[in-house]
């Protein structure tokens, strides 16, 4: 697992993946923008590295996945001062509000947990395994930091993303409608319910 300090592009290279590979999440849930620049620069400022794995092919980040635990509950703690300075005071007012009402609705990881948050690959560097590699290295990271379990949400829009979580040896546990308050935002991005995924390490 790549633990080095990540330079001001690879964190830029990081933003990149996660803006394009959720685009909608980002524009109605996370974000609430369409503009790709202003959700780049809010992501590559504000994610905390020591929560990511990254997998590297001829220097450049190809593919990342993020997680979260009871100690490190947070890989996007995105400050209400910097959605200010990217969107203006009342507008960033709702859109602060509504990121932290979402994550605080996530799943909590529970102590025996290691929770994978985003798990992402280049566009260009899709279908070569990465995403294996990288719930590979994840497991391993689980192990090594003396958990039971990775956990993980995948919307019910994404059949064949919990496919290929299946084909991981992830098994659904759950099966969860969004709650109301945040429907009209995930309706828009296309998702209203979503599959709580388990793999024992």
């Amino acid at each position: 697992m790549e633990k080095s300090s990540l330079t001001p592009s690879e964190r830029e290279q990081v933003a990149d993946i996660i803006v394009n590979a959720f685009e909608d999440k980002i524009h109605y849930v996370w974000i609430m923008t369409s503009d790709k620049a202003k959700a780049k620069r809010l992501i590559a400022k504000h994610f905390n590295e020591d929560q990511l794995i990254v997998v590297r092919d001829q220097g450049k980040i190809q593919g990342i996945l993020s997680y979260e635990s009871r100690d490190q509950p947070n890989f996007l703690p995105i400050p209400w001062q910097s959605f200010r300075q990217e969107f203006g005071f009342f507008p960033s007012l709702i859109r602060s509000l509504g990121y932290h009402i979402y994550k605080h609705s996530q799943s909590k990881a529970q102590a025996r947990d290691w929770h994978i948050d985003l798990l992402a690959v280049h566009s260009q560097a899709r279908g070569q395994g990465i995403g294996s590699q990288l719930l590979q290295k994840a497991s391993q990271a689980a192990k090594a930091d003396h958990k039971q379990q990775v956990i993980l949400e995948v919307v019910n829009s994404n059949p064949r993303g919990k496919k290929f979580y299946e084909q991981n040896g992830f098994k659904t546990s759950d099966h969860q409608t969004i709650p109301r308050l945040f429907q009209p935002f995930t309706k828009a991005a296309n998702f209203n319910s979503f599959y709580i995924m388990k793999k024992r390490v």
